[in-house]
């Protein structure tokens, strides 16, 4: 769902994508960006939040009409919510860092962006340290 809305939105810009792999995280796509204006590439990140958000709500809908299928569908909802947080994170391989660095490509924002992974990764993994014993 997620990647599939960043190359729907990226081809309406007449933006080709070279790459698409799934990963058991999550997965990346490879578009021809060099000589995208920022605006689109921003909207193009932007399109893995928003189409998240939409599935979520239109099965929160479906919800809504037919509440004998809760349990199934709360998993899908929880999932796709969860998703469009995350990918805002500004860190950088996801959306959010993604999107930093294309509305602000400098030195400074590098050193920011690896700052905040290096955060994001050491509380990670004092959480999972925490969580084993």
């Amino acid at each position: 769902m997620h990647e599939g809305a960043h190359i729907i939105v990226a081809k309406c810009f007449g933006v080709k994508t070279q790459e698409l792999q799934i990963l058991p995280i999550g997965g990346r796509i490879k578009i021809e960006s060099n000589n995208l204006p920022k605006d689109k590439k921003v909207i193009i990140l932007l399109a893995g939040v928003a189409g998240n958000v939409v599935f979520a709500l239109s099965i929160g809908l479906f919800l809504w009409l037919l509440p004998s299928a809760f349990l199934w569908l709360e998993g899908l909802i929880i999932a796709n919510a969860t998703v469009a947080v995350l990918n805002l994170i500004p860190f950088g391989p996801l959306d959010g860092g993604q999107i930093l660095k294309t509305l602000r490509r400098d030195e400074q924002m590098e050193r920011l962006l690896e700052k905040i992974a290096k955060a994001s990764g050491d509380a990670l993994a004092r959480e999972e340290l925490d969580s084993t014993t």
